[in-house]
């Protein structure tokens, strides 16, 4: 998610299409490219924070399993 914000950021800038399929001058161009950019960093940071939590929690039950606690 975070290269696809980067990415459509960097897309927007150059006026490049998007995906190489929605041309820069597409009343959808600058819209698109605006929900790729704007819920990006949310969302990696959300999914981030959740695999984190995950992790965490099994190397608990995996410690509770080895007799650590």
């Amino acid at each position: 998610m975070l290269l696809l914000q980067v990415g459509s950021a960097f897309e927007y800038v150059n006026q490049r299409p998007v995906f190489g399929v929605l041309g820069s001058d597409s009343v959808f161009y600058a819209p698109l490219l605006g929900f790729f950019v704007f819920t990006g960093i949310p969302t990696s940071a959300f999914l981030w924070f959740k695999s984190v939590q995950a992790a965490n929690n099994e190397a608990e039950e995996q410690d509770r399993r080895d007799g650590y606690r």
